[in-house]
């Protein structure tokens, strides 16, 4: 006769496991037509066989106690069965993982380490994913427009005096003009005017011109938006041109490498008036709104030129070091002049014989200055910070912003809230929220006159629109509600 005792099947841990192994035996097993009936003994063995072969595989799964119910080997968490208040539990858990991913997370303020790696960047596909986090959240929380990377350089730059435009020179002569926004910087027009580097740009008073004064010696006035050649002085000065300041609608004036300073008027060929005032470079010129008077500074000398008798008036004594930038405060009655020492000093407007105060600074050239409010100046240094100081008192703020390079030149929006700065290499030009400046809280010390009066501390502390953070606030965040 032939065997009829089925092979064990794997079965279930649990009560069902004899039930599956039941069903499945019999299916398998089912008597075919030409086979003979089992007899009533035989099932009886048949069922034997199944209950000592379920009760083994209880006892196999089970451990000691197979009758207890035994959770499954996947659940890592507890060997304690769930109860119905831990399912509550869990499923409070999960509705409230659902209710924070719907939150709008704000970006954490980036410390110092990933301040460079932001500035002027934008979100690339090869960045770590942190990294292109922290840069979204940049863009995200912009209030300034994005920089502007220019392939050939940037030499000099200006602000349109009505719309939203900046005008960039650069060190193969070509002037490009862009249109700005908080997402976006588009360019517009791309004059290819001068044949060597741009030294200085200005928009015309009403911006339909803009001036361009270059090494080859040349001075471009051009349409902004045809790019044509308004007005062409080939050979303004016998030495490269450096400076260049524009008076009204008409006249303007430029300063050259040798020490000479010209009027111009627009309307015809010739120059007004020419001076040398000195044998060194011309740095920068400077008027008041009522252009009778000009300020120059070459060499280490200030030189006032009077406009309508077309003569020099007043020059100081030559100071050891050179001035290298110049801006009018105090509703034009101040005159600040930054030199190469790292000093700034106060000269009163008219008054250019010898200075009224003299600020200290830091140990390096002030490259460039630029007024911001009647009592506040921004300073671009040649370690690449862009420093803001109050005038009245004398007192340093902090740090605006700062660049890889020395700083080459400043300047500030039609509206007051923008700054733009370049450095003498990286071929970025970038963008400063400043608006915070006039909000700025300046700490008056009662002055004795019968103690020395201080020298006053040099603030290294970085302003809001600064890419980097302070020292002290690197672990601010990770502070708890107080």
């Amino acid at each position: 006769m032939p065997s009829h005792n089925e092979p064990e099947l794997p079965s279930k841990a649990g009560n069902g496991g004899s039930a599956e192994s039941s069903s499945s035996s019999s299916a398998q097993n089912e008597p075919e037509a030409n086979q003979p009936e089992h007899s009533d003994s035989d099932v009886q063995n048949d069922g034997e066989n199944e209950d000592m072969s379920d009760a083994e595989n209880e006892g196999s799964d089970g451990g000691e106690d197979g009758d207890e119910e035994v959770p499954s080997s996947d659940d890592d968490s507890s060997d304690i069965p769930m109860t119905d208040s831990d399912s509550d539990m869990s499923d409070a858990e999960v509705s409230e993982e659902d209710n924070n991913e719907s939150f709008e997370v704000k970006p954490v303020p980036l410390p110092e380490e990933f301040s460079e790696l932001a500035a002027g960047r934008e979100v690339d596909c090869d960045d770590d994913e942190v990294v292109q986090a922290i840069l979204r959240a940049r863009e995200k929380n912009r209030n300034h427009p994005p920089a502007i990377e220019c392939e050939d350089g940037v030499a000099a730059l200006s602000f349109h005096p009505q719309e939203d435009m900046i005008a960039v020179g650069t060190f193969t002569g070509d002037v490009v003009i862009y249109k700005y926004s908080d997402e976006e910087c588009e360019l517009l027009h791309t004059h290819e005017s001068h044949v060597k580097a741009i030294r200085e740009i200005e928009f015309s008073k009403d911006g339909k011109n803009i001036f361009s004064a270059s090494k080859d010696k040349s001075i471009l006035m051009t349409d902004v938006e045809t790019g044509k050649l308004t007005n062409l002085w080939d050979q303004a000065h016998s030495s490269p041109v450096h400076s260049l300041y524009v008076l009204d609608q008409n006249r303007f004036c430029s300063g050259c490498e040798e020490g000479h300073v010209k009027l111009w008027d627009s309307r015809q060929r010739e120059p007004v008036f020419s001076f040398q005032v000195m044998q060194d470079m011309v740095t920068d010129i400077i008027s008041t709104p009522q252009c009778r008077h000009l300020a120059v500074a070459c060499g280490g000398t200030i030189t006032s030129i009077n406009i309508n008798a077309k003569k020099i008036q007043v020059q100081s004594e030559e100071y050891e070091h050179d001035f290298t930038c110049l801006g009018l405060f105090r509703m034009d009655s101040k005159l600040l002049a930054g030199s190469s020492k790292g000093s700034t000093y106060m000269f009163n407007w008219g008054e250019f014989g010898y200075h009224c105060d003299e600020m200290p600074g830091f140990k390096q050239p002030v490259s460039c200055l630029l007024p911001v409010t009647e009592t506040v100046a921004i300073t671009g240094w040649e370690d690449g910070k862009i420093r803001a100081t109050h005038l009245f008192p004398n007192q340093s703020l902090g740090i605006v912003g700062q660049h890889d390079f020395a700083i080459e030149c400043l300047d500030i929006s039609n509206n007051g809230t923008i700054i733009a700065s370049s450095a003498a290499a990286g071929g970025f030009v970038k963008f400063w929220n400043i608006k915070y400046i006039e909000e700025t809280q300046v700490i008056r010390d009662n002055f004795n006159k019968k103690k020395k009066k201080k020298k006053p501390k040099l603030n290294e502390h970085n302003l809001p629109s600064s890419q980097c953070r302070n020292k002290g606030e690197f672990f601010a965040d990770l502070a708890g509600p107080s």
